[in-house]
């Protein structure tokens, strides 16, 4: 017998309570892949329902709100993936608990950079510096400093501001250093023959 509409709403409920909970276990590290099958038996399940000839308005509220549910949860999934496959790239994504996921701007971000004074070339660098002070402060004590944009411009400008006063039109590089449970960001003066010398820091500790 033909199962009716309702039927198929609350089959389509519970399977998509367990889609969730099996994506859960596979970003947690508990299976080696994600719940392909479970997915195609509930897109099965709701291609039956919108077959069905007729439907009373509060089984296609019902059927609305699943089909944003589902949708809402493939959102989630996809870029949850793309973490997994990628790594993070943004202070957002450490928060979706993928198991395994190391930071892609490691990789991609050079951690060095220079300024001369040029605004449009200062703000680029300003840009690619944080984007990788993100990625190598994951788990530092001030996880919203690592990940504040204007709190890291602002001190990073203070402190080129400190230096050009003091040797004005010389160029400053900047640098990104992890070491020993810390991340700090050099800031040094260069020289004509590019030979650093002396500036200063800001750093954050790592746990």
């Amino acid at each position: 017998m033909p199962m009716t509409a309702d039927e198929l709403l609350d089959r389509v409920e519970e399977l998509l309570r367990r889609l969730s909970l099996e994506y859960e276990i596979y970003f947690s590290g508990g299976r080696k892949l994600p719940p392909r099958d479970t997915e195609w038996r509930l897109g099965d399940w709701l291609r039956q329902i919108e077959a069905l000839p007729r439907r009373s308005y509060a089984q296609e509220f019902r059927l609305a709100q699943l089909q944003q549910r589902r949708a809402l949860l493939a959102q989630l999934c996809r870029r949850r993936q793309q973490v997994k496959e990628e790594g993070w790239r943004r202070a957002s994504d450490r928060l979706l608990a993928v198991a395994g996921a190391r930071p892609a701007a490691l990789a991609e971000t050079p951690p060095r950079q220079r300024f001369t004074g040029e605004a449009a070339a200062d703000e680029a660098a300003l840009r690619q510096l944080f984007q990788c002070w993100q990625a190598r402060a994951p788990q530092a004590a001030g996880v919203a400093e690592a990940g504040n944009w204007d709190l890291f411009a602002e001190r990073l400008r203070r402190h080129l501001a400190q230096l050009w006063r003091r040797h004005p039109g010389r160029p400053v590089e900047a640098e990104i250093v992890a070491a020993g449970g810390e991340v700090k960001l050099k800031l040094r003066l260069f020289t004509v023959n590019h030979e650093p010398t002396p500036g200063s820091h800001l750093g954050q500790r790592q746990d």
